[in-house]
């Protein structure tokens, strides 16, 4: 009797999130999920390019159930506007073929707001001779223990190098 012989796939993706994509495509009952993913996403860019409020939060689809779509936003603020945006919202929706008829928005606190903008620049001046002396002498005078230790720091970063 005759064996056959498969060799093993070896040829994998490194990346983990390739990976991960891989195992979601074919896995029968995770690629739903990877289904639904795509769909929010999808319905999440075009209220991000057609209705101008949602572009300018951080306006994500919760859940879609029936004909409700739900909505995260995170901020009672922007609940507030983007209710106001609702009639928008599913017009938006009707002319790409979503047959929804209800918008609910959610507040979500832990969608930040701030992740797009940059930190501010540090404000930071230098310390010149005469207060690198002065908190030496203070170094000096002060007992071990935190504060001394922090300002054997202070001197560390800002002495001459």
């Amino acid at each position: 009797m005759a064996s056959t012989f498969t060799p093993r796939r070896t040829a994998r993706s490194s990346k983990a999130s390739e990976l991960a994509l891989d195992w979601l495509r074919h896995d029968r009952n995770s690629s739903s999920v990877l289904a639904t993913a795509n769909q929010f996403l999808a319905i999440e860019e075009l209220l991000h390019q057609k209705v101008r409020f949602a572009a300018d939060t951080h306006c994500k689809v919760a859940h879609i159930e029936g004909q409700r779509i739900t909505l995260a936003v995170p901020s009672p603020a922007y609940a507030a506007r983007l209710r106001q945006c609702a009639t928008s919202i599913l017009q938006c929706l009707h002319e790409v073929g979503w047959k929804l008829t209800d918008v609910q928005v959610m507040v979500q606190a832990s969608l930040s707001t701030n992740d797009h903008l940059p930190k501010p620049a540090r404000n930071v001046q230098p310390l010149d001779a005469n207060a690198l002396d002065a908190f030496q002498d203070l170094h000096q005078s002060l007992e071990p223990g935190p504060l001394a230790t922090a300002v054997a720091k202070l001197i560390k970063n800002h002495g001459p190098t």
